[in-house]
């Protein structure tokens, strides 16, 4: 069993003296697992950092094997970010939620994509937070956690969407949940239209409201990661 692809390394971690267990996004296998013997040399570890854009080889007897990688490194995505510790902390962040949340040997073309999209321009894109936080919505959605936030959920209007139901993942307007303030989570206007600009707070509430489904969905109401609530820190 064999087959070639690109992906993004998103992790490795240990499994004897010799070799690592690589975690990969892939474009057309999805996330998939392989050992590698990594070196003990710095450079040979350096290939294997998360971020980093690779063609991959994976070879297995079988299938549901766990397989071996090859890979060959097309790009790091680090580097450029290595004194640019907020978004060094996206980045972080981005390869954790995958790794921490999507299944095992699942497609995930389009996902694939905004995260190759985002990740290319991240040390240069000024509108990075705004991107960070679509693609952390983006992966509601792909996860089938996908958050509605153009319309009222009672009213239908698009008009002055301020609130988020923290049951349904449904916007609200103003009128509507007003009188229910307290109990719904804020929808910072930025979210719904990318013409807005957008502050630190904003960022913060967005990071607390996408943090929020996570948390309840994504990781089954367990914590997240802790790169990830770095990032919140930053906000």
């Amino acid at each position: 069993m064999e087959w070639q692809d690109k992906g993004i390394i998103l992790s490795q971690r240990p499994w004897s003296e010799s070799y690592s267990i690589v975690s990969i996004f892939t474009l057309t296998q999805g996330r998939h697992l392989g050992l590698i013997r990594p070196g003990h040399k710095p450079t040979a570890r350096a290939q294997l950092q998360p971020g980093n854009f690779v063609q991959a080889i994976w070879k297995a007897r079988l299938a549901d094997h766990l397989g071996r990688w090859q890979i060959e490194v097309d790009h790091t995505t680090w580097t450029p970010l290595a004194n640019i510790p907020k978004r060094l902390a996206a980045l972080s962040s981005v390869c954790s939620l995958l790794d921490q949340t999507l299944p095992e040997r699942h497609l995930y073309t389009d996902l694939y994509r905004c995260v190759e999209t985002f990740l290319q321009s991240l040390a240069t894109d000024d509108d990075w937070q705004r991107r960070y936080l679509l693609f952390e919505l983006d992966l509601l959605s792909a996860l089938g956690f996908g958050l509605t936030l153009d319309f009222c959920a009672v009213t239908q209007t698009r008009e002055n969407l301020i609130y988020v139901s923290p049951k349904s993942g449904h916007a609200v307007c103003e009128d509507v949940g007003k009188p229910y303030a307290d109990r719904l989570l804020k929808l910072p206007a930025f979210l719904v239209n990318d013409q807005l600009s957008y502050s630190e707070q904003d960022v913060h509430l967005s990071l607390n409201l996408t943090g929020y489904f996570l948390h309840r969905h994504a990781f089954d109401n367990k914590p997240l990661p802790a790169v990830r609530q770095q990032l919140v820190s930053f906000g």
